[in-house]
């Protein structure tokens, strides 16, 4: 597949509806479906349950209370489009984007046109309607086949061009990347957040449009959407139940974001006796990875020089004690946490305490600049996904937090990563449990079993 265009992808995958999915047995006499009951009444739920509360959430049928943007930006019109249970995908116009903050100096979003709407007992439609008479560079559309919603640009879209055909199985992102040995230009640029959550999919498609492609992948998980800019990235919601919509921004003018403590961040609240989604003004609640920071120096490996360290952090921390070794997936406990079936997985980590030497002094600036002074309780190599990436362990608001590294224009600490993990110790050591998450607190996590 050969392409001269350039392009990124956005899948974000939401799980619509409270709760895990079931399998019901036998107890005390009582049969599978009243356990099921039991289960239900307290936050569990069948997988039949989610799908169809998904089904409902995304129908065109369906009026919010209330959708409310004011000056906001269109990724996070869609972004709230989404919180609501609406599968929109959205292809961004190709246009400069300029930076946005407050009176402080501290930035909200950046974008080339902000939007106002202001809706009330709506349909999707309508909303997508009105984002089109706000800007009218965009077009929606309706794939009922998919159950997507699609925003794209009136004229000149990116995604026109032929792929396939595609006969495959296995991650959406490992899928485009195996596509991308017959491209020009990569499909899956600079993943980012989210890529091991993702569940897979199975492809059998012949030539089709870039777009018919992502929506083929989207429509086979209820919840899933795909957004196209300039680069790759994902985002998990384990829970929304939002039924409107309010982000209202402060006056903003254009302008250098400042080097400021607080961020504007999407949460839930009830409003009217509606969960809403709003912006909130708060303080930074997690640090930056290494790419948000300005691009690090080839050899640059000088870290700051004032770094506590505790010289028995490494035998006294649990993760860091036990987490080295081969560790593959357990389905059971997997499937239990995440509500869905994951793909053989194996994971093998190595302990190198030189590896610390080598993270850049920007990475240890842009957390020192977030308020945050990371103690290293290990270092290493992790090998995942046929990838051996170095890493170092730490913690970010009390919880272990693993940053791995990944090469990005030759220097192989260009770009970071990061998910949130546990490790709980056995009697014998060939009994414990690795759990791994993301990078948020609202991400399940997936639980590995010892492999040697």
């Amino acid at each position: 597949m050969k392409t001269p265009l350039g392009w990124g992808l956005v899948l974000v995958l939401f799980s619509l509806a409270p709760g895990s999915t079931v399998r019901a047995q036998t107890d005390n006499g009582r049969t599978g479906p009243e356990i099921a009951d039991a289960l239900r009444k307290l936050g569990y739920q069948r997988r039949t349950d989610l799908k169809e509360e998904a089904s409902r959430r995304n129908s065109t049928a369906r009026r919010v209370e209330s959708f409310v943007a004011k000056n906001a930006p269109l990724n996070l019109v869609v972004l709230s489009l989404n919180r609501l249970g609406y599968h929109v995908c959205h292809e961004v116009v190709v246009a400069k984007h300029e930076w946005y903050v407050d009176d402080n100096g501290t930035p909200a979003f950046a974008t080339d046109i902000p939007i106002s709407i202001s809706l009330s007992k709506c349909s999707v439609g309508e909303i997508l309607d009105t984002i089109c008479e706000e800007d009218p560079r965009y077009v929606w559309t309706h794939d009922a086949l998919h159950g997507v919603f699609v925003l794209a640009p009136k004229e000149n879209g990116r995604l026109k061009f032929s792929v396939g055909p595609v006969k495959d199985r296995g991650n959406p992102v490992d899928i485009l990347r195996r596509l991308d040995a017959n491209s020009e230009v990569p499909l899956a640029t600079q993943v980012i957040r989210g890529h091991n959550n993702l569940p897979d999919v199975q492809l059998d498609l012949p030539r089709c449009t870039a777009t018919e492609l992502l929506n083929e992948i989207v429509g086979q998980h209820p919840g899933m959407t795909w957004g196209f800019s300039v680069r790759a990235s994902f985002n998990y919601i384990l829970h929304s139940s939002a039924d409107a919509v309010k982000i209202e921004f402060p006056p903003l003018k254009k302008g250098e974001p400042a080097n400021s403590p607080w961020s504007y961040d999407f949460v839930e609240r009830p409003i009217n006796g509606a969960s809403t989604v709003v912006i909130d003004k708060r303080p930074k609640g997690r640090v930056p990875v290494a790419a948000a920071a300005p691009p690090a120096t080839k050899g640059d490996t000088s870290a700051p020089a004032e770094r506590p360290q505790d010289p028995r952090a490494a035998e006294q921390n649990v993760v860091a004690s036990r987490l080295a070794g081969s560790w593959k997936l357990e389905p059971t406990l997997t499937e239990r946490l995440t509500g869905r079936a994951t793909a053989a997985d194996a994971i093998v980590v190595v302990a190198d305490s030189e590896v610390e030497k080598k993270v850049p002094a920007k990475f240890w600036d842009a957390a020192k600049k977030e308020g945050f002074t990371l103690e290293v309780r290990m270092a290493g190599y992790i090998e995942m996904r046929g990838a051996k990436l170095p890493f170092i362990l730490s913690a970010i608001h009390g919880n272990p937090h693993l940053f791995y590294f990944r090469e990005r224009a030759g220097d192989p600490f260009g770009d970071s990563e990061s998910f949130n993990l546990a490790l709980v110790p056995a009697k014998e050591r060939s009994n414990d449990l690795l759990f791994i998450g993301g990078d948020f607190n609202n991400q399940p996590f997936r639980a590995y079993a010892r492999a040697d």
